[in-house]
């Protein structure tokens, strides 16, 4: 590469970092979210055309006349903006006639779409089509002059759905759109990458992401978000594939983009991207954000052996072993985390894995802001994608596995604290569905490690065998109280040898808390954060062969989240975006942690097609 395309390279890196976030989250912004008026121009954000010219309302009833100036007058300052909401809900609130009543939600449809809430976008679009259908269709109660704006409803709830939605019905209603000439070419391109790419057709998302990039500005966000897009899509894809694609669009700077790729030259007049296709961003990067000092420090060995070991078994199954792994300290402080996190950008990393601390997650988030793919070795949150199940939902899985037990009553023993509480809110919201079971909670203090007093107001119902004893806490803690139960001649269940079924969610289990000298806790179920999984006995052999001992829930966290993000398939974590992980409860058997009928899959359907499909090792 010349040096002026590195210096172009580096222009378009820094516009990247300053712009991707809106590039993301907005980029797909039709021009005006208001019915705009049939003058109204395009208008251009990061090289996508906006801005199909729609009908306003015909006649405005001078009743309604100034709340309806509101509505266009915050949208035309800042459509994003509260005060579209303010003005379009005044509005409603009067019962305005139909045609206001479109204009008002439209509003609100298209703010609630430029700051990212598909679900609310989809939902209130829906509600006003139906309504429209309910009253015997749009052409019966719009003038003609006002169908652009039910047009430009439907619009807007496809690119909603492309982006946030569901992505095969949005490839459909996007293309009934374009076949309509509703829909500017570009925003069917955009959009239609996303749907893809979010609906696992990887081809097709390459080819999409290489004709959005063939329209975009050089300098804009969007160029480098597509090039990324195709540099991570097109992995795996062999050059046959390629080529076909390619043909698919001849004579373009798109198909050029994907031979270069499959290997074949570059014309010598090519744009600069073009040629980048086959090399620029070839060596991905992932980072680690997790700590080596501070409260956490005692997690990261695991944690950066995961990542080593994920990375060398997701290379091997993709056939692609160009990656670097980058690392920086969290600490256990917000202000180094967002340092650390600058830095893994800076140092080109395109995944970030971590990090575990709730307000370390806040400050990557608000730190990368889409410039990598954030994935949470844990809980998400809101629009962070994490890969754990939620404690509510471990609470829920051992609830349920009592249920299918026949055990009427529940004991749960538990620390006073938030993880305790949401652990036990997890349990009774499960028992609330079941009037006939109880649930007794016993507290003790976190630093408790004798639990005979602790017990014994329990005693009497864990030995009348209709009993399920629940312990939200560690292994190693969990542990003391079977010890203590067995003192008191209270033996946990095991086949052939009935007792006392205990259950746990095994906080930061690991091969070394059940195996040798740990034999009294054969029996005991667990829900845990993480579990081992077939699918993944590979990276379970690369990690035992690195570090002595099989993965414990932390490196299975960090590898869901390295498959999360290497796959770019949504796991958990964004409620518009991301399915929320299950919970699993295992049983301990000779020290390991065997599926019962509570264990459903873990890893991506993509994940589970490259491991079916990877070359021999």
């Amino acid at each position: 590469m010349s040096p002026r395309s590195e210096d172009n390279h580096a222009t378009r890196d820094r516009v990247w970092r300053r712009g991707v976030a809106w590039a993301v989250a907005g980029l797909l912004l039709p021009g005006g979210v208001l019915p705009g008026c049939q003058t109204r121009t395009p208008q251009t954000r990061h090289g996508i055309e906006s801005g199909v010219p729609t009908a306003e309302p015909v006649r405005v009833d001078p009743a309604f006349e100034r709340d309806w100036q509101r509505v266009r007058s915050a949208s035309d300052q800042d459509p994003g903006g509260a005060a579209v909401v303010a003005a379009a809900d005044q509005l409603l609130a009067r019962d305005p006639p139909t045609n206001l009543r479109l204009a008002a939600v439209q509003a609100k449809v298209g703010h609630a779409y430029i700051n990212g809430a598909d679900d609310a976008a989809i939902r209130m679009a829906d509600e006003m089509l139906a309504s429209l259908d309910a009253a015997g269709g749009a052409r019966r109660v719009l003038e003609p002059k006002e169908f652009g704006m039910v047009v430009q409803l439907q619009r807007l709830r496809a690119l909603a759905r492309a982006r946030g939605g569901d992505p095969q019905l949005a490839l459909s209603e996007l293309k009934a759109l374009l076949e309509n000439g509703q829909i500017p070419e570009m925003d069917w391109i955009a959009a239609s990458a996303m749907a893809h790419e979010r609906a696992g057709q990887q081809a097709d998302a390459t080819l999409a992401y290489a004709r959005w990039r063939e329209r975009a500005s050089d300098d804009s966000a969007a160029a480098l978000y597509c090039e990324r897009k195709i540099a991570r899509l097109a992995r795996g894809l062999d050059a046959n594939a390629l080529e076909g694609l390619a043909r698919r669009v001849p004579g373009t700077n798109a198909g050029a983009c994907l031979l270069t790729r499959a290997g074949h030259r570059a014309a010598t007049d090519a744009p600069d991207w073009v040629n980048a296709c086959a090399t620029h961003f070839e060596a991905a990067s992932i980072g680690v954000l997790l700590p080596r000092s501070g409260r956490f420090a005692a997690l990261a060995d695991e944690q950066l052996a995961a990542v080593q070991a994920g990375v060398r078994v997701l290379a091997r199954r993709s056939g692609d072993s160009d990656w670097a792994v980058l690392w920086e300290d969290t600490g256990s402080d917000p202000a180094k985390t967002r340092t650390a996190a600058r830095r893994l950008l800076e140092r080109g990393a395109s995944i970030i894995v971590g990090p575990i601390s709730p307000d370390g997650i806040t400050a990557a988030a608000d730190t990368v802001a889409g410039a990598a793919e954030l994935v949470i070795p844990g809980e998400g949150r809101e629009k962070i994608r994490g890969v754990a199940p939620t404690l509510e939902a471990r609470g829920q899985a051992l609830a349920g596995l009592a249920q299918a037990r026949g055990l009427v009553d529940v004991v749960l023993l538990r620390p006073p604290t938030v993880y305790g509480r949401r652990v036990a809110d997890g349990i009774q919201s499960k028992l609330d569905l079941l009037p006939s079971k109880s649930l007794k909670i016993l507290e003790y203090p976190p630093s408790t490690t004798s639990f005979k007093k602790i017990l014994e107001p329990a005693m009497s119902a864990l030995r009348s065998g209709s009993s399920v004893l629940i312990i939200a806490d560690r292994v190693a803690r969990m542990e003391l109280v079977v010890r203590q139960l067995g003192r008191d001649g209270v033996t946990v269940d095991r086949p052939g040898a009935p007792g006392l079924i205990v259950m746990t969610t095994g906080e930061g289990v690991s091969a070394r808390d059940l195996g040798r000298g740990h034999e009294i806790l054969d029996g005991v179920y667990v829900a845990p954060a993480a579990w081992p999984s077939p699918e993944a006995a590979d990276f379970a052999a690369e990690y035992l062969a690195m570090i002595g001992e099989p993965p414990g829930d932390q490196a299975w966290l960090v590898w869901r989240a390295l498959v999360a993000a290497w796959t770019d398939v949504p796991t958990g974590g964004d409620a518009a975006q991301h399915a929320q992980p299950q919970a699993a409860v295992l049983r301990v058997e000779r020290g390991r942690l065997v599926p019962t009928e509570i264990t459903p899959a873990t890893e991506t359907p993509a994940a589970s097609e490259a491991a079916r499909v990877r070359p021999p090792e």
